[in-house]
């Protein structure tokens, strides 16, 4: 498992802590978080969540 997955899962991790979320968010979430992440390492910048 690569780096932005690992730091991925721990972001969706904290954030189910913090509110509900369902199997599917979680992953959603996740899935968010590695394509910011991937985006922010190659000069691109999204805000995690939102549909462009």
């Amino acid at each position: 498992m690569d780096d932005f997955m690992k730091q991925a899962l721990e972001i969706a991790k904290a954030q189910a802590g913090v509110r509900p979320m369902t199997p599917e968010q979680f992953m959603a979430y996740a899935k968010d978080a590695v394509d910011h992440a991937n985006g922010h390492a190659g000069g691109h910048v999204r805000q995690i969540g939102r549909q462009h």
